[in-house]
């Protein structure tokens, strides 16, 4: 309560609130970047190393993959923000707020490889991806369960209808 009462202090005085702690921001990269990305190391795609190499003056990335991430993070970073600004409309304080921010970008993060995926044919099912990613998804669910790291983190308790938004969110 005199974390959430300093924040409105602060953001009435001028200051700026920011939606997640540099903390965060760490928490949600290393959890959601580390154990996907060796995962994503067993990938098989049968044929790949068939294939001619691609012309050194190509892109890094085709149109199709340039337009699903503008359109992904556009998706994603649109929706954030309309949780930022609806839930203190229904009456939920700034640390609510930013805990389930916090969790919706970690664990969007986390099954947003899903589809990611998909723009490569012929890939083959990958069981350690699967486990890091529900690994990954357990993990933020103890973030608030666990009272120490929901202290570290410094996230707030959520009641059913947070969890709900932040399910339809990442759903």
């Amino acid at each position: 309560a005199s974390v959430e009462r300093n924040c409105r202090t602060r953001h009435e005085a001028g200051f700026l609130v920011v939606p997640l702690t540099a903390l965060q921001l760490l928490w949600i990269n290393f959890l959601g970047d580390g154990p996907p990305a060796l995962a994503l190391a067993l990938d098989r795609t049968p044929g790949q190393m068939d294939r001619p190499p691609r012309s050194p003056k190509s892109g890094l990335l085709d149109g199709d993959s340039a337009r699903f991430i503008l359109a992904t993070g556009a998706f994603k970073g649109l929706l954030g923000i309309g949780m930022l600004i609806l839930l203190p409309a229904l009456g939920y304080g700034f640390l609510v707020a930013q805990t389930v921010i916090f969790l919706y970008e970690s664990v969007g993060k986390l099954v947003s490889v899903y589809p990611s995926r998909q723009h490569v044919p012929g890939r083959r099912t990958n069981w350690t991806l699967h486990a890091c990613i529900l690994f990954g998804v357990v993990l933020q669910v103890l973030t608030i369960a666990i009272p120490g790291l929901r202290h570290f983190l410094g996230l707030d308790p959520l009641d059913t209808r947070a969890l709900l938004i932040l399910a339809g969110a990442v759903v």
